[in-house]
């Protein structure tokens, strides 16, 4: 490329690539492959106590039900914060003419 009749040459920028780099290869296939009978059983499997709500939460996560910036650590503190409000719900305030005699 010329300009006024004489050769231009673009302007080359030297780039300095980070200190570390990485690449993060997906491998866990099987959780996508997973049909709903699996989750069906870790449903169960949640339901009967056998593992921990956080264990579910990961695994569900894991299977893309949940995004993955969940964190299942803090949703099972929410989730059991909330419970216990919900239980203060349904009991009888004191007062009331419910308590034992």
């Amino acid at each position: 490329m010329n300009i006024n009749g004489r050769p231009h040459y673009p302007t080359v920028v030297p780039i300095t690539p980070p200190e570390t780099m990485g690449v993060n290869i997906y491998s866990d296939f099987e959780a996508l492959i997973m049909g709903d009978t699996d989750k069906e059983l870790l449903l169960k499997t949640r339901q009967a106590g056998e593992i921990t709500r956080e264990r579910f939460l990961r695994e569900e996560q894991r299977r893309g039900v949940f995004s993955v910036d969940m964190d299942a650590e803090e949703e099972a503190k929410a989730v059991e914060i909330e419970s216990v409000n919900d239980l203060k719900n349904f009991l009888p305030e004191e007062g009331t003419g419910t308590e034992e005699l």
